[in-house]
């Protein structure tokens, strides 16, 4: 027989959190016991927040990778189309 537990009585089981504090758990198990981590909405903001200032500074240093091998290829080809010029290459000079 299974018995219904009134308002007044706790499971064991169960966490009763405000509604108002918007907090989301997340369990881990570590060596057979189960760790309750909280977040609250301003943790979970911050962490957000975090996330997408860091993909920004990754965005930022890979446009400036692209924008310094867009710089070396340019000399590069310079450099090719000078040596070009010197031996009048016709080949070359076309591209």
């Amino acid at each position: 027989m299974t018995r219904s537990l009134s308002s007044e009585e706790k499971s064991p089981f169960s966490v009763s959190v405000p509604y108002e504090s918007k907090v989301l758990a997340s369990y881990r198990f570590k060596r057979n016991k189960r760790i309750v981590i909280m977040v609250t909405g301003k943790r979970l903001a911050d962490i957000g927040y975090r996330a997408f200032s860091g993909s920004m500074m990754l965005l930022t240093v890979y446009g400036g990778f692209l924008c310094v091998m867009r710089g070396y290829r340019y000399v590069v080809k310079q450099q090719q189309l000078k040596l070009a010029a010197e031996n009048q290459d016709p080949e070359v000079i076309k591209d």
